[in-house]
């Protein structure tokens, strides 16, 4: 390790840090399984709601058939007023906050609720409003993610059916073909439109589980490490009581077992201590390999004591292991803690790093190393 291995850190932080920039721009948070969109998208999708109240202002005001069909034209330019201020209201919201997924959620329903206003009042015996509607599932579904995508199906299929439901009886007509069939047309563009989506995102999930684990151990890899850290060290910065472990564990005499026995003995190894660490971490808790014999484990809300205790279980289960199957190996394990040695990963990672370097200097191999506590101005 030594010199070599702090400018790999320095590296890692680098990128790190640039992932996190990028993050920001592209708003690639995850919340459950409601996925944030992108500033660019974002505006897209407030110019739009501009653009349909302006059609929807000339559809009305100056349509040639008729005019509305159950309320007067003041009351629908009033409402559609208030929904430029909201529109307005959520543009300046979304340039502070880009991920929110209460907005995201409130603004779905209030372009449903626009909509059916529309179809409430639609001039035509037919309304051609109701296509609209794709738009309100294209629009937000496919933007955030399948938990929005398919409230975005159900929402518009109530409200399509309300507003048909609301001029039937207002209005005494009875439902013509015409709109029967415009309505299950629009039942099954969104029924495909969900099938379309719904392979999409399973393809999605499968790449960016690929692309964020390990092909030996299934751990998470050093990529995954960064990006799936960072909301556990953005929440510890608004939590100040909270603690977040980082451990370094090192495979003792790795190399010897590759030398000696050959590489697919050493795989088996790397691929015991992925079961290992598996076992003893939590589903909030991440479990990675960091490159070749380096694994880390990110803990969180706990301390480092509570840490040590895991390690040294760790250090134990990978002795009986090897004492089963005749195998001379152990591992290193140093311990830091955030945010009393660093409030980011790579500074923690920096820190164990040096530690589990002077253990291995000072006590030889299998040893538990904490980071020492930084001085008091």
């Amino acid at each position: 390790m030594g010199e070599l291995a702090s400018k790999a850190q320095a590296e890692e932080r680098r990128h790190g840090e640039r992932r996190r920039r990028s993050d920001r721009r592209s708003g690639r948070l995850l919340f459950g399984s409601m996925r944030a969109a992108s500033w660019p998208e974002q505006q897209t999708q407030f110019i739009t709601r501009y653009f349909f109240v302006l059609i929807a202002f000339a559809y009305f005001n100056f349509s040639a058939s008729s005019r509305p069909a159950v309320m007067p034209l003041a009351v629908i330019n009033l409402f559609y007023g208030a929904y430029v201020l909201f529109n307005t209201w959520g543009y300046f919201d979304a340039k502070r906050h880009i991920d929110s997924p209460g907005r995201f959620r409130l603004a779905l329903w209030v372009d449903i609720l626009a909509l059916a206003m529309a179809v409430v009042n639609d001039p035509y015996q037919t309304p051609p409003s109701l296509i609209a509607y794709i738009l309100v599932v294209l629009g937000n579904g496919m933007r955030y993610g399948m938990s929005l995508f398919i409230e975005a199906i159900a929402g518009s299929l109530v409200g399509a059916l309300i507003a048909l439901a609301v001029r039937h009886f207002v209005l005494g007509n009875a439902l013509s073909p015409g709109v029967l069939f415009l309505f299950l047309f629009f039942a099954v563009i969104l029924g495909y439109a969900y099938i379309l989506v719904r392979r999409n995102e399973l393809t999605r999930s499968q790449l960016e589980h690929h692309s964020l684990t390990d092909a030996l151990t299934g751990l998470t890899n050093r990529r995954g490490l960064f990006e799936l850290s960072l909301p556990m060290f953005q929440c510890l910065r608004a939590a100040k009581d909270e603690r977040v472990a980082v451990m370094f564990c090192d495979l003792d005499k790795f190399k010897a077992i590759n030398d000696n026995l050959g590489h697919a003995v050493g795989d088996r190894v790397l691929k015991q201590l992925g079961e290992i660490l598996r076992s003893v971490v939590r589903a909030s808790d991440i479990a990675a390999r960091y490159g070749g014999d380096e694994f880390v484990l990110v803990l969180n809300n706990t301390t480092v004591d509570q840490a040590e205790v895991i390690g040294r279980r760790i250090q134990a289960r990978i002795a009986s292991w090897a004492a089963e199957n005749g195998m001379d190996c152990s591992a290193t394990i140093a311990l830091a803690e955030a945010p009393t040695h660093g409030e980011e990963l790579s500074e923690l990672l920096s820190c164990a790093d040096q530690a589990l370097y002077q253990s291995k200097q000072t006590r030889g191999p299998g040893g538990v190393q904490r980071v020492q506590r930084p001085s008091a101005a």
